[in-house]
């Protein structure tokens, strides 16, 4: 059940969702705000087109704030580096949080 509302959340917003993610991916050059990765390194490495840029909130959604979706707590990341953002004690997510602190 919990898979269906996600769906259906993420359905009911990709109208509103993709364009800011359109308009971030753009600021950032369609490249890793970490590693420096661009879209056709990552395409010509992975030998696909999905899901290699990730536009990540800085602050989670889920805090469902005013400042959620504002530019500024929004990045680009490679697949990796989103991955690798969750890991507490790792540089990703330590140079996020930074960012965090400067928005909150």
């Amino acid at each position: 059940m919990k898979v269906n509302q996600m769906s259906h959340r993420i359905t009911r917003n990709w109208k509103k969702w993709k364009p800011i993610r359109d308009k971030i991916l753009e600021r950032d050059n369609y490249q890793c705000q970490f590693c420096q990765a661009t879209f056709e390194q990552l395409k010509d490495k992975y030998h696909r087109e999905t899901r290699l840029l990730i536009v990540h909130h800085i602050i989670p959604e889920h805090f469902s704030n005013d400042k959620v979706n504002e530019e500024s707590n929004l990045v680009t990341l490679c697949y990796t580096c989103h991955y690798n953002a969750a890991f507490v004690d790792g540089p990703i997510y330590k140079e996020l949080r930074k960012r965090r602190e400067k928005i909150s």
